[in-house]
């Protein structure tokens, strides 16, 4: 049996079996309550949350060495970025960058808000810092840059430094071991000589290597966008707090909604009656409190009525939509009415060997329930070729009280 209705507001759904639709259908409000309890958490997350400003600075460094970079490299290829992040996020660094910006900064503080990027394959550093201030954030970041700068460079001259004193000492002893050799070997002496040139060669390449270590550039880099230029970014992000609010409330509420949909032990929608009876709708053509609204479902319901043979009508009299709906039916045909609230034994006792039957109902009833009867109203030989889902008001509309 299939009713058709003209206007959207009482289109027939069952055309769309799937569960997900259906929830979506039938628990909106669900849905929308999870949407809008994560809206408003996402919002007194943004009013309980202090903002934090990270400024950035951007520093490319040099590779350190006597010599030019070879003609075809790159001088990313000649730096160990991995390593120069940890030397920029370092104790060194951040002491450095601590007794740089004086009272009211300590090392521990600025190495917490403290983080530094670089890609492998360029010879720049993004060295960021973290505050509660907007300022402070931009002179965190530009101090340690500065720190980081310099620290770097006194590492290479105190490395250059150790290795020139070290030459320094081997070649005194060379010296010293020359002068012992000549005073020590008669003239002539042919072992003596060829020493004395191994000695005199040895200082010869030590010498160019002190030379080599004496040229070493100590010029770390340069700041080339320094924080206070560079765009301070702002957290939480208010668009982007209020997006994660709405899609996690939104699936909130979908959860919410199919575990409702699925404890829930009232058919509270008319879909819910005619799944678990397995008839068909008879749905309604007007508003609540239309005196004709059930006029076209009640025709369709006595349509195929043997001649003379009355339709059973079980109709839950409490509710005013369905004694209405129950009045249509009989004005269309012969019934039998039966009140729902009496006991069960009465009502299967008033079947009186009717086999077509009605159900009128509204959406309050117990899915318990529901099936106890139609399994009752089977063991009596009767069968629902419809159902009726009256309007869960009880009260009777403006207008129409006697």
């Amino acid at each position: 049996m299939t009713v058709t209705h003209a206007g959207p507001e009482f289109s027939d759904n069952s055309l769309d079996g799937s569960l997900f639709a259906t929830i979506l259908r039938r628990r909106r409000k669900w849905i929308l309550l999870g949407t809008v309890l994560g809206l408003v958490l996402s919002v007194a997350y943004l009013l309980l949350t202090p903002p934090t400003y990270t400024a950035t600075a951007r520093v490319n460094i040099t590779a350190l060495g006597s010599e030019p970079v070879p003609e075809g490299r790159a001088v990313s290829s000649l730096v160990d970025i991995p390593t120069e992040r940890q030397l920029a996020a370092s104790a060194l660094t951040t002491e450095g960058a601590a007794r740089d910006l004086g009272a009211g900064w300590r090392a521990s503080d600025i190495g917490s808000g403290l983080s530094v990027s670089g890609d492998p394959s360029s010879s720049v550093l993004g060295v960021s810092y973290a505050a509660s201030d907007r300022e402070r954030a931009i002179l965190g970041a530009d101090a340690v840059a500065r720190a980081y700068l310099e620290v770097r460079g006194t590492l290479v001259s105190e490395r250059a430094e150790a290795m020139v004193e070290s030459i320094d000492e081997r070649i005194a002893q060379y010296e010293q071991e020359r002068r012992e050799l000549v005073r020590s070997s008669p003239a002539g002496d042919v072992a003596t000589a060829v020493r004395i040139d191994t000695i005199d060669a040895g200082v010869l390449a030590l010498q160019q290597r002190r030379a080599t270590w004496s040229d070493v550039s100590t010029r770390a880099g340069e700041i080339i966008t320094p924080a206070s230029s560079a765009e301070v970014s702002t957290s939480p992000v208010l668009w982007r707090v209020i997006a994660l609010g709405l899609l996690g409330g939104l699936f909130a509420g979908v959860v919410m909604a199919a575990v409702r949909h699925r404890v829930d032990r009232v058919a509270s929608h008319a879909d819910d009656v005619r799944d678990l009876l397995g008839v068909d709708l008879l749905r309604p053509q007007g508003p609540y409190g239309d005196t004709r609204r059930w006029d076209a479902a009640a025709t369709i319901a006595q349509h195929g009525t043997v001649a003379g043979a009355p339709l059973l009508v079980l109709v839950d009299d409490r509710n005013y939509d369905a004694r209405a709906a129950a009045d249509a039916l009989a004005a269309a045909g012969p019934t039998r009415r039966i009140d729902l609230n009496q006991a069960r034994a009465e009502v299967l006792r008033d079947l009186a060997g009717l086999s077509r039957g009605v159900l009128v109902v509204p959406p309050t009833w117990p899915k318990a329930e529901l099936r106890g009867l139609a399994e009752d109203l089977r063991g009596m030989g009767a069968t629902l070729v419809g159902a009726v889902v009256a309007d869960a008001r009880a009260a009777v509309p403006t207008g129409l009280e006697s």
